[in-house]
């Protein structure tokens, strides 16, 4: 199990606290975005501690440039982000076009209304968005498959936050396969 956080136009600057704690405690960052200025700058803060970098767009036309070619990019399925499987099926191109991984983020109820039972996406790694009361991290074996995946790659657990840093909080369970 792997720990990371994402982070988007919300969060502040991180301090170098924040920053120590980052490598010292988590092996990858997802940054959202929403703005391409803020995201290149969490970008250019957290390059130097070598973690894993991801990245999410949360709606067509983004900016995706900031992402280095290779880097995995979650495409948004949510309320107020992608909402039309013609927007997501050509994000995904465009994403693979400028050499990027794409992998799906959301869940059975934000992912069904937009594309049914389908299974349509499922070779692409799902990250998987479910929030308990307790907050605590989820152990694969929780994951009820739907539209075709039968285990996330990562899953988000909680708004909370860490070490001072407005951040969701994940878990990965291991590293996706390229999309073909």
């Amino acid at each position: 199990m792997r720990h990371g956080i994402d982070i988007s136009n919300y969060t502040a600057p991180l301090t170098q606290g924040q920053l120590d704690f980052i490598r010292d405690n988590l092996n990858w960052v997802c940054i959202g975005l929403q703005r391409a200025d803020k995201a290149r700058a969490f970008r250019d803060q957290l390059l130097p501690l070598g973690k894993q970098l991801m990245y999410y767009v949360d709606l067509p036309g983004r900016d995706i440039s900031v992402a280095s070619v290779g880097s995995s990019v979650w495409i948004d399925i949510e309320e107020g982000c992608f909402q039309s499987r013609i927007d997501v099926r050509a994000e995904r191109q465009r994403l693979l076009a400028f050499g990027h991984m794409p992998m799906i983020y959301g869940n059975k109820t934000s992912i069904q209304p937009v594309f049914g039972n389908s299974t349509e996406l499922s070779d692409l790694p799902l990250v998987h968005a479910q929030y308990y009361n307790d907050h605590h991290i989820p152990d694969i074996t929780e994951f009820t498959p739907y539209n075709g995946w039968t285990q996330p790659y990562a899953w988000q657990y909680s708004s909370g936050g860490v070490a001072g840093i407005n951040a969701d909080l994940d878990v990965s369970y291991d590293d996706p396969a390229p999309p073909t």
